[in-house]
């Protein structure tokens, strides 16, 4: 007897094949058959629903909002059922000692001082997540920033031969343990401070485990070819696949560009480099307000320290007015706080709170990120005809850049970019049946089948027979993202109910269980 049969469903299995009507069994936690007239202990009605496999974001941060409070729902109540963690050079391992876990104190969000968040081991990690129970599943990848911040903190210098071997010991540990891969963040420290050489090297380790090496590049506006072209040579010399994070041209300085990106990932298929990216719909950004600040002011771990200081204050200041490499054309108007711990600033602009102030707009950037140096901004940079260039690329996914949070945004979470709650929604809604970009079946496969190549994921994407039973059903004719950047905390609508490892995780719009786990990669494969 089966366990649960999902009857009667429009079957998209991910890879493009043209759907189909049937029925899916599922036992245990696995697709067991997909047929007609199938029979189990428990069957869920799918007539007039799309059935397909459960969205993968392959770009989240939700590893340490999991292990503060695994509850936190809006990736599920989207459809997600795997999400990539590790990103942009930050994972919550491996911490190797108190001295570290001191240092990246100053750097946590300010909701969670006391460090908890941070796990010697991925097998600490997982086990931590697993114990609580996970939402949707979890695919580790290990941060170069904590690797680094293990031996050299927030130092602007190369690191020594010890220093490489003992990251590469680190981050051969992690590979065992069934890490996916490696991540960079080169617009964040320590990444900023590192060269080519340090990279390649890494990378080379994650080569040796067929991983993969995915990296928020060195810039997405006035440095944007440089940095596509630094990943591309990255993944010739260290020969693996690379994976660049949220693409996207930012700023006035890369609008329009997109052609000539994608042009250059051709151009390194041909020369037989596996490249990919993801990115999320929307035509506004999100990321930590001080990455507009020059990168030598993080240096050592004295951001605040730097801010405060005077001189130093008008040094950085002449900087960032002559030089704007982050986000080129973007005005103060233009770039509204996300998340502070002072309420007050929440969902203002720059330009506004600057006035309040009595400063100028950089003073008044300045002053929010020494009340928090965890303030997030949202700031609208890209143009929507590179966005959709991109989205029409067949080497390009789908991915949130965002971390899980409640619904109900009972925590105080400030005003986060609504990708958290509604990027696969609005996939499908805004791209797929309002402007018809993409066929249904190319978005589906960009948001299930296509992550799991990138990640040689071998067992989950695809609606297969003997497949693990990750699944998501929706109404395409009522699926829509309702998240806005006023009211970010909203249910999407149409999606009808998420199974997770063969067990129903929502139905009806209630959560009905946590079956989520952190998926370990098969050493060499």
């Amino acid at each position: 007897m089966l366990d649960l049969v999902i009857k009667n469903g429009n079957v998209f299995d991910g890879k493009k094949t043209k759907s189909f009507i049937a029925d899916i069994g599922i036992k245990a936690d696995r697709i067991q058959v997909i047929g007609k007239n199938l029979a189990g202990k428990r069957e869920l009605d799918a007539s007039g629903l799309v059935v397909c496999p459960g969205f993968i974001d392959m770009h989240s941060h939700s590893d340490t909002t999991y292990i503060m409070d695994t509850t936190q729902d809006s990736k599920l109540r989207q459809g997600i059922t795997t999400e990539v963690v590790g990103n942009c050079g930050f994972s919550a391992f491996p911490v190797t000692n108190a001295a570290s876990l001191e240092f990246l104190k100053k750097w946590i969000p300010s909701r969670d001082k006391a460090g908890g968040i941070f796990e010697r081991t991925l097998s600490g990690f997982a086990g931590r997540l697993e114990k609580k129970g996970l939402p949707n599943n979890i695919v580790p990848l290990v941060g170069h920033g904590s690797l680094r911040t293990a031996f050299l903190n927030y130092e602007k210098r190369a690191a020594t031969k010890n220093e490489m071997a003992g990251m590469k010991k680190l981050l051969v540990e992690s590979l065992k343990a069934g890490a996916f891969g490696l991540s960079s963040g080169l617009i964040y420290p320590p990444g900023f401070y590192t060269g080519a050489k340090e990279l390649v090297e890494l990378a080379k380790v994650a080569a040796d485990f067929n991983g993969i090496y995915t990296s928020h590049i060195r810039g997405e506006s006035s440095t944007l070819i440089a940095a596509v072209k630094e990943t591309i040579e990255l993944g010739r010399r260290a020969d693996l696949r690379v994976h660049i994070s949220h693409i996207k041209c930012m700023g006035s300085a890369a609008a329009g560009k997109s052609a000539e990106i994608i042009a250059l990932f051709k151009k390194a298929l041909t020369g037989g480099i596996g490249i990919t990216a993801d990115l999320y719909p929307y035509t506004a950004s999100s990321t930590l307000l001080s990455a507009l600040l020059p990168s030598w002011v993080y240096e050592g771990g004295q951001l605040i320290e730097n801010l405060k200081d005077k001189n130093k204050r008008k040094i950085i200041m002449k900087e960032m007015e002559e030089n704007k490499p982050l986000i080129s054309g973007v005005r103060f108007r233009d770039i509204y706080i996300s998340g502070n711990i002072n309420k007050r600033l929440l969902g203002k602009n720059i330009e506004a709170i600057a006035k309040e102030r009595k400063l100028n707009g950089n003073e008044a950037i300045f002053e929010a990120i020494i009340e928090d140096p965890g303030t997030r901004m949202v700031f609208f940079a890209i143009q929507e005809t590179d966005l959709i260039n991109f989205m029409k690329y067949e080497r390009v996914c789908i991915g949130t850049d965002g971390r899980a949070f409640k619904t109900t945004g009972e925590h105080g979470e400030g005003k986060p970019h609504p990708r958290s709650f509604g990027t696969f929604p609005r996939i499908i809604n805004e791209y797929v049946r309002i402007k018809r970009i993409l066929a249904l079946e190319e978005a589906v496969y960009k948001m299930t089948y296509l992550p799991s190549l990138i990640l040689n994921l071998q067992d989950r994407g695809c609606l297969d027979e003997g497949k693990k039973a990750d699944i998501t059903v929706f109404d395409f004719k009522k699926v829509r993202d309702t998240s806005t950047f006023e009211v970010p905390f909203a249910y999407p609508e149409g999606i009808e109910f998420v199974i997770v490892n063969g067990r129903i995780a929502l139905y009806n719009k209630q959560i009905k269980g946590y079956y989520g786990r952190v998926l370990k990669k098969t050493v060499g494969k």
